[in-house]
């Protein structure tokens, strides 16, 4: 029985393979090498670029903060006035300006919520006062500490809306704040809007109830909570004060 023997030349072409697949894995690992010691050298010689990205982030973060503190500020200037302004309307008769004809009760001036049957005051009345005395105090007071920014206003536009047991403040007011120290740390707002707890809406229409009634000496109920009357005859006018929990609304209603 003959062996066939393995030819010489077979041998050396499989050696010739598995040495150019070593070859080809030295070539690979060499080329990684090469590209890692290139990315390495790059790193090392950019270090400006890295730390102005660095920074550029860093300016990102502190610039949401002061975008959020100078919200949480103009917020805190729409809530403050429009507190005040309402105080104003539930002390004053429905009005923040008061008319020309008023009516003195407790040493204070109330202007006329009702004559001879016809309403002087509706709920768009006072939203627009409301609106015009937020606008007026905000854009005057709001930002009179400028030590830190250099600040370029637009036009302040207030909507106000009473609704069921709050009121909603809403602004759209472009504002461009510029860091004195850093001028590339820039940022603008615009819109704006808070809400208040407040039963103005049912203390109002409690109002017209009284204004359509006329004088009535008792203790009326608004859905699951209190509405109390205090009516005073008045030789000028019929004065009612409405209060509801923690507030109050007083009117004059002329015969």
């Amino acid at each position: 029985m003959h062996t066939k023997k393995q030819g010489v030349i077979p041998m050396i072409q499989k050696q010739n393979t598995a040495s150019k697949k070593g070859q080809a894995s030295l070539y690979i690992i060499l080329g990684m090498v090469f590209v890692i010691l290139v990315i390495l050298y790059y790193v090392e010689t950019s270090t400006g670029i890295l730390s102005g990205i660095v920074t550029g982030l860093s300016k990102t973060v502190s610039e949401s903060l002061e975008q959020s503190e100078m919200r949480e500020q103009v917020n805190r200037c729409l809530s403050d006035y429009a507190k005040q302004g309402l105080e104003l309307l539930q002390t004053q008769g429905g009005y923040i300006e008061l008319p020309r004809e008023q009516i003195f009760f407790d040493e204070r001036a109330l202007g006329i919520f009702s004559e001879e049957g016809i309403q002087k005051v509706s709920i768009s009345s006072m939203e627009e006062e409301l609106s015009q005395y937020v606008q007026e105090n905000v854009e005057r007071d709001c930002f009179n500490d400028k030590e830190k920014y250099s600040l370029e206003q637009g036009d302040l536009v207030v909507t106000t809306t009473l609704k069921e047991e709050e009121v909603v403040i809403e602004a759209e007011w472009l504002l461009q704040f510029h860091n004195k120290e850093d001028p590339t740390l820039y940022f603008s707002l615009q819109s704006f809007a808070v809400a208040l707890d407040t039963n103005m809406l049912q203390l109002f229409e409690e109002a017209e109830l009284v204004a359509e009634e006329g004088m009535d000496y008792h203790t009326q109920y608004y859905a699951e909570n209190t509405i109390n009357r205090v009516q005073i005859l008045n030789s000028e006018a019929n004065i009612t004060i409405l209060s509801m929990e923690e507030e109050y609304f007083i009117i004059a209603i002329k015969k």
